[in-house]
C-alpha cells in the first residue's frame, strides 16, 4: 500500500514532454538544448520522455532571472549604446 502511494506521488510530479512544452511555451529544440547542457534531466518510462515538474519550474525561474539580468546589466556608464552611435 505504501509503495503504491509513493509511486503515485512520483508520477504526479512528472509531466510528459508535450505537457511541459505546452505549460512552458517552449519548443522541442529548447528541451533538447537544456538536456544537452545538463540543466534538465529527463525520465524515460516506456519509451516516453517525462520531466519532474519541480525541476521544470526551477529551470524556468532561473531562465527568467538570466533574461532579466541580460536586459538590466549594462556596463558602467553605458546605456543603450545603439542609440548613441
Amino acid at each position: 500500500m505504501k509503495q503504491k502511494r509513493e509511486l503515485k506521488n512520483r508520477l504526479n510530479n512528472l509531466a510528459t514532454e508535450r505537457e511541459a512544452m505546452n505549460i512552458l511555451h517552449k519548443g522541442r529544440a529548447w528541451f533538447w538544448r537544456e538536456r544537452k547542457a545538463g540543466r534538465l534531466r529527463p525520465t524515460m518510462i516506456g519509451g516516453r520522455v517525462y520531466y519532474q515538474t519541480d525541476q521544470l519550474l526551477s529551470l524556468l525561474r532561473s531562465d527568467q532571472q538570466t533574461a532579466w539580468e541580460r536586459t538590466t546589466n549594462y556596463p558602467a556608464g553605458d546605456t543603450n549604446s545603439d542609440e548613441t552611435k
